[in-house]
């Protein structure tokens, strides 16, 4: 399974940058809580090549809960603490400040409301700018999947967003899918997009048998109960329901199955709701945030994930990491990391009985557990090691850099 590097032509060779200087790259994102897109970011800042490139990394609303961990890796943190949900003017005017104070080489945003803020004042600033796709916001299964948005909303988010578009320099997507639906949505050039897929260091999901036991043996849960695991915030996109729905039709065949739902979300309280409904409280734990999760991986038999779109799930690449074979949804951007009935299975989005079928048989049967769960070692290994994915945003920003009529270094 190899992911492409861009959607369109790649772009042109930085080999003209004088690599002795270290460039600081000022990565604006809206928080420092618990999520796929600050978790990825954490592991490329983790690998970078700090004899070349400095991660500063400038948080525009409050909540940094991995800020420490940021720290401890040696990263610089700047909080903007806009309290307001948008506030663009007061953070256009901190952020302006972070600039010129960091001396940035590039600013490179993420997520809706940071990058705003991000491109408008990173071009104001004469430096180029680059923003990440992690998702297609625009997509009409949104409005689908959350009711609470209206579409007005939806477009005038979308027309923002295609109005500032204008000032990037280039754009990082994390899978061919994502990127080319952007495109789409905000009328961009697919020649301006890089693709560079999320990544994790593999050595962090080797937990083996016994980390597993030990998760076991806190939760109760028995050395022989199948144990089913989600990963993932309790967002609609992530449709808990879907797999909630699932369990009484397992555990007509699998009568002491598990599932633990690792995550938070606004979600959370409508999930435990149907949990009961369903008489299933015995049956299926709600964990909350955790930093164990390469344990919990350990501790389980089969990874599920019925999400109803998606960007690039870094939820995903740990669990093939970890040798836990994945049941997902087959979905363009699930599709793009499994391949069906090789290194996962891949079911129709919200088919609770085609879910629950393929878990009984990955359950039932040993053997194919093993064969799924090292193929997708592999190709996990392969396509995301965070090793490599580091080394291409690298290459990534030294392209960038060779074509900014300023290139300052620090």
């Amino acid at each position: 399974m190899n992911t492409p590097e861009s959607v369109g032509s790649d772009a042109t060779s930085g080999d003209a940058i004088n690599v002795e200087h270290r460039h600081r790259i000022l990565y604006v994102i809206d928080t420092l809580e618990p999520g796929g897109t600050e978790e990825s970011l954490l592991a490329v800042c983790e690998k970078m090549d700090r004899s070349r490139f400095e991660p500063v990394v400038c948080h525009v609303y409050r909540g940094d809960a991995l800020r420490r961990r940021f720290e401890a890796s040696g990263i610089r943190v700047v909080s903007l603490d806009v309290c307001r949900k948008y506030g663009f003017a007061q953070a256009a005017a901190r952020l302006r400040s972070v600039i010129r104070e960091t001396s940035s080489a590039l600013v490179h945003t993420m997520l809706f409301r940071a990058s705003q803020v991000g491109r408008v004042v990173g071009r104001w600033s004469g430096l180029p700018v680059v923003s990440t796709f992690s998702g297609v916001p625009y997509a009409p299964e949104r409005l689908e999947n959350e009711p609470q948005l209206r579409p007005l909303k939806m477009w005038l988010l979308r027309r923002t967003d295609a109005l500032t578009a204008g000032l990037v320099t280039a754009f990082h997507s994390v899978s061919t899918t994502v990127g080319a639906l952007n495109c789409r949505h905000l009328a961009i050039s697919p020649e301006r997009v890089r693709v560079i897929p999320r990544g994790r260091d593999p050595g962090s999901f080797e937990s083996g048998p016994q980390a597993g036991k030990h998760v076991r043996e806190a939760l109760a849960v028995s050395g022989r109960k199948p144990v089913l695991i989600h990963v993932g915030r309790f967002d609609p996109s992530k449709s808990h329901a879907t797999l909630i729905d699932a369990m009484p039709r397992i555990r007509e065949l699998l009568t002491d199955a598990v599932l633990l739902l690792a995550g938070d979300g606004s979600l959370r309280p409508e999930m435990e709701a149907r949990v009961r409904e369903l008489n299933l409280t015995s049956s299926i734990r709600f964990l909350g945030h955790r930093s164990d999760v390469p344990a919990l991986l350990a501790a389980s038999d089969v990874f599920v994930f019925p999400s109803r779109h998606e960007g690039m799930p870094g939820s995903v690449i740990e669990a093939m990491l970890a040798g836990v074979p994945v049941v997902a949804s087959n979905v363009p951007m699930l599709a793009e990391m499994i391949e069906h009935e090789q290194t996962g299975f891949l079911t129709p989005p919200g088919d609770v009985t085609a879910l629950a079928d393929s878990v009984i048989r990955l359950c039932r049967d040993e053997d194919l557990r093993t064969v799924i769960a090292e193929r997708a070692r592999r190709a996990a290994c392969d396509d995301y090691d965070i090793r490599h994915i580091a080394r291409k945003m690298e290459k990534f920003y030294t392209d960038v850099l060779s074509r900014s009529p300023r290139t300052e270094s620090s």
